[in-house]
């Protein structure tokens, strides 16, 4: 299923430019995928699609979100001090 139109690209092309080449906004998968080229009302799909992807691997990785978690947690209450 197509999920640009305009550009032709599938949710599969987008998942893989997810999860195989650190992509994390529309703007990445602008640049990785060419999505988004004509009139733009895919753009919402985009960031759902993103959001469920961005999910599904912290549902997998559970520990390393947390360690992340806490790591960026600890570096944001250094730059309040």
């Amino acid at each position: 299923m197509y999920i640009c139109s305009c550009s032709a690209v599938t949710e599969s092309e987008i998942i893989d430019a997810i999860h195989n080449h650190d992509t994390k906004t529309v703007i990445d998968l602008i640049n990785k995928v060419g999505v988004c080229a004509g009139c733009g009302t895919c753009e919402e799909e985009l960031e759902r699609i993103i959001d469920r992807e961005r999910k599904k691997k912290r549902e997998r990785n559970p520990e390393l979100y947390q360690s992340l978690d806490k790591l960026v947690n600890a570096l944001l209450q250094d730059d309040s001090d």
